[in-house]
Formats: structure tokens, sequence, C-alpha cells
């Protein structure tokens, strides 16, 4: 009786050190840490299976926008007075709810300004079901002018909805 006790509390000891290696590992082969990420939702796609999204960048430039700097922290058409910005080369990344692999995408925004207190990236719940959620990583182009890309999660892979320019009053070939 005590042999199989102890052959118990042995398989048991040895599960819980490889299931503890093994999660460090497989987060060691991640492109990021979730806590990198500057904004982060969670999107269903059209069956109903959640996604993390994360939008994180390296060695970002923190600010607070004030009228007074002639840089990129100008009050205008990225901020209000008082707004925090960061500003880096940002990427999307994705993970299922299920697993702790992150994925990096292709989608990257060079030089993009990250408003914190105006909320530049938002994301659209959907209503209904068989439609999935919608992510707006919204930017300025004018005075009080703000397009957006919109993006969804398809088969597990976050897609682009439309890639051209989105201003309906834009010249047409």
């Amino acid at each position: 009786m005590k042999r199989y006790l102890k052959l118990f509390i042995s398989i048991v000891f040895l599960l819980v050190v490889f299931t503890t290696f093994n999660q460090q590992a497989e987060a060691a082969n991640n492109p990021i840490s979730p806590k990198q990420s500057r904004v982060t939702y969670i999107l269903k796609d059209v069956n109903g299976a959640t996604y993390k999204v994360y939008f994180a960048g390296t060695n970002e430039q923190k600010a607070i926008a004030s009228p007074s700097r002639g840089d990129w922290t100008t009050v205008g058409m990225d901020a209000g007075k008082g707004d925090v910005l960061y500003k880096e080369n940002y990427r999307l990344y994705t993970q299922s709810t299920k697993n702790r692999h992150i994925k990096a995408t292709n989608f990257y925004f060079s030089h993009y300004i990250l408003n914190t207190t105006g909320k530049t990236i938002h994301i659209f719940p959907s209503k209904y079901k068989k439609y999935p959620d919608i992510l707006a990583v919204a930017y300025s182009i004018g005075n009080d002018y703000e397009c957006a890309y919109w993006f969804y999660v398809k088969n597990g892979v976050l897609a682009q909805i439309m890639y051209r320019d989105t201003n309906l009053y834009s010249k047409r070939e």
C-alpha cells in the first residue's frame, strides 16, 4: 500500500513540475508579454470563439499634449490639451483565450500616435449572433477628421475589413 502511495505522489509531483516548466517554455516563445501591450481587447469571431488582441510597441515615447510645443505632442489633430500620448511603431498581436501562445500579425502602424485619453483604438461588439466583433484603429488625417483601419477575427486570424481609402469623397478613377 505504501508503495502505491509513493508511486501516486511521485506521478503527481512530476505532472506538477512538467506543467510548470511547459507553461514557462510556451510563454518564452511568445513575441511579447501581455504586460507590454498598451491596449488589449477581447474579440469574438463568427463562431463565438474569443481572442485577445494586443496593441504593443517597444521603446515608446510618452508625452502630455501641449499647445506650446512644436513637435508631435502639439494640441491639434491627434490630441487635446492634457491628453496622454505615446508614439512608437506598433503592431497587433492575437491570442486565443484557450491557449497561451501569442501570434504576431502582419499589421504594423509606423510612427503611430496613441492617445490613451482620447481612446484612438475602439471595439465595436457585435449585437447579433454569427457576426464578429470589430476593432478600429483610428488616426487623424486633418483637423477634426479621423479615419480608421477596421479588423475582425476570421478563422482564428486577424483580418482587415478594408484596405483602401475609406474617405467617401476621395478621388475615384
